[in-house]
């Protein structure tokens, strides 16, 4: 007689819809213990993507199965929706997915600021129509002002709704160990100079001489070229 087993839970092992093994050690299943329970079919639901497994052949054959969600609600889920339809009998069992329609996702990643000009090939070449857009780019700290969120948003204006998610890399700054306990500020510029991989000689000259030589006496250092050249042009 062909039997069938209906949970809800996890299976060690099974994908989520943003492609995410599920590998922890309070799941509630494993595919040995459903298989092991002799159903010939497990019905299972939780996990929003399809997925199944199979054991066996002719009538020893079983099926685990999770259908789905029928929906696709976040950006970045992965693989079709729809139903299970299953046939089981004497003979073994099987399932196959009908897929029906959902919302539609659209995904765009940038490495650095996002190209405006990409943006538009992209809303040219795609139908926007009922779809979410989600943009995303990663910048430095320095640069996240450059960034104009009105633009993309007007690049993409066919689209059904569009969310703009930015990634902020901050400045790291090196730090040079023990360079608060040196005396003299030029030990402290050799020590940051090896910390950051920094040529030392000429910044230790520039602060010689900006600690033996007067204020004024390198102003008029300074000036002294561009007053050389303005004198012969006016000769």
């Amino acid at each position: 007689m062909p039997t069938l087993a209906v949970s809800h839970g996890t299976v060690f092992g099974c994908v989520t819809e943003h492609g995410v093994p599920m590998a922890g050690f309070d799941h509630e299943f494993t595919t040995g213990a459903l298989f092991g329970a002799g159903a010939e079919a497990s019905l299972l639901g939780h996990i929003h993507r399809h997925q199944a497994w199979t054991q066996g052949e002719g009538e020893r054959r079983q099926c685990i199965a999770y259908a789905g969600s029928i929906g696709r609600f976040h950006h970045g889920e992965q693989g079709d929706r729809g139903f299970l339809l299953w046939e089981f009998g004497p003979d073994g069992v099987d399932c196959r997915l009908e897929p029906t329609p959902a919302r539609r996702t659209l995904d765009i990643v940038f490495e650095g600021r996002p190209d405006l000009d990409q943006l538009r090939e992209a809303a040219s070449a795609q139908e926007l129509a009922g779809v979410s857009v989600r943009v995303r780019w990663t910048v430095a700290d320095e640069d996240r002002h450059e960034v104009d969120r009105g633009a993309i948003e007007r690049a993409l204006s066919g689209a059904a709704d569009v969310q703009l998610e930015g990634r902020i890399v901050p400045v790291v700054r090196t730090r040079a160990p023990g360079i608060s306990q040196l005396v003299s500020l030029a030990d402290k510029v050799r020590a940051w100079a090896t910390a950051t991989d920094v040529h030392a000689p000429p910044l230790l000259q520039c602060l010689e001489r900006v600690t033996i030589t007067q204020p004024e006496d390198i102003v008029a250092a300074v000036l002294a070229p561009h007053a050389d050249d303005v004198s012969g042009a006016n000769a």
